[in-house]
């Protein structure tokens, strides 16, 4: 009997791998979200949302790169207004001129590991960007302002093991921030910049008060930004390895206050400068900063979905990974009432 289990199982396993043949289970998928009818379940990329009503992403069968069987990628745009799933030829990233057309005319642009140009930062008016730009003997990351032709060198390495970076945008202000990681070779600290007129002020984070006053060692690893407001006012920080807890800092006044849940995810999406949208161990909420009050929005959507924010909030596309591993991985869309 034992055999036969996994006789069967092992012959699941490898339908589900070849065919997309998905496991039908009881799961505790939220009732405000349904399944992307992939033909692979295994997210192979991140989500990258180009605009409101548009995501990109890849799967594949899981298998790995040098697994037993092959590993096929799937390129998908989705949009989640209209529910239309279209199957692409292949990344849509390897091309500037798709991606970015205002940089096309730049010629040392440096792609990612992949050779994908994702590692190119787009704010939501799709008129500011930051990128990492080569030269002759290394290169730097620029901040480039197609409206106004500011182009600035924001001083940080564009070595590959430095990429990418997250960038943070300030959409009625002019600041934005941008966030590196630990790597092999050396970190990449948070800084802010503030573009005024031809000019920009820069500020590393951890410089600033409080931090500056904390241990190195948790200044360099554990303070982690996950926004900025829309008027460039407020940060919110997610310091990793305090549980229960997040921050709000004020950047005009260097004031920092408690809130008393951990975030979620990668960033969250502000609503306007008193709102912000997060995932936390509750579901997924919304935040009143003045009334420090929370709203749950969708109550069971658990950190497990790896739930990703669509630019207005108005989606949060993420993928159900049960316990069980690939076998009854689903990709969902949720509706955010």
């Amino acid at each position: 009997m034992q055999i036969l289990s996994f006789l069967i199982m092992t012959i699941i396993l490898v339908l589900s791998q070849f065919t997309g043949f998905a496991v039908q289970a009881q799961s505790d998928i939220p009732s405000a979200c349904h399944v992307i009818p992939t033909k692979y379940a295994n997210l192979e990329s991140s989500w990258l949302w180009r605009d409101a009503d548009t995501v990109i992403f890849s799967v594949s069968t899981g298998n790995g790169k040098n697994g037993l069987f092959p590993n096929p990628i799937i390129w998908y745009q989705y949009h989640p207004s209209t529910d239309q799933l279209e199957e692409l030829k292949g990344d849509p990233y390897r091309e500037i001129s798709k991606v970015v057309p205002a940089l096309n005319n730049l010629m040392d642009i440096q792609t990612d590991t992949e050779g994908s140009y994702r590692n190119v930062a787009i704010s939501s008016t799709g008129d500011r960007f930051v990128y990492p730009l080569m030269g002759q003997n290394s290169g730097s990351y620029w901040y480039l302002d197609s409206k106004t032709g500011i182009k600035i060198d924001l001083g940080i390495s564009a070595r590959i093991i430095d990429i990418p970076l997250k960038t943070f945008w300030a959409t009625t202000s002019q600041r934005f921030v941008v966030q590196g990681e630990r790597s092999p070779t050396g970190y990449v600290p948070t800084k802010i910049f503030k573009i005024e007129g031809q000019k920009v002020s820069i500020q590393i984070l951890t410089d600033l008060p409080p931090f500056s006053t904390y241990g190195e060692g948790f200044r360099l690893s554990n303070i982690k930004v996950m926004g900025i407001s829309p008027d460039g006012q407020y940060l919110l920080i997610q310091p990793e390895t305090m549980d229960n807890i997040s921050w709000l800092y004020n950047l005009n006044t260097m004031q920092l206050s408690t809130i008393n849940f951990m975030m979620l995810g990668e960033k969250v999406i502000w609503k306007d400068d008193n709102h912000f949208l997060a995932l936390n161990d509750v579901g997924a909420i919304q935040y009143d900063i003045q009334k420090q009050s929370t709203q749950i929005l969708i109550p069971s959507y658990q950190s497990k979905y790896l739930g990703v924010w669509s630019p207005d909030g108005r989606f949060l596309i993420g993928q159900y990974s049960p316990e069980t591993g690939i076998v009854g991985r689903k990709n969902l869309i949720c509706k955010v009432q």
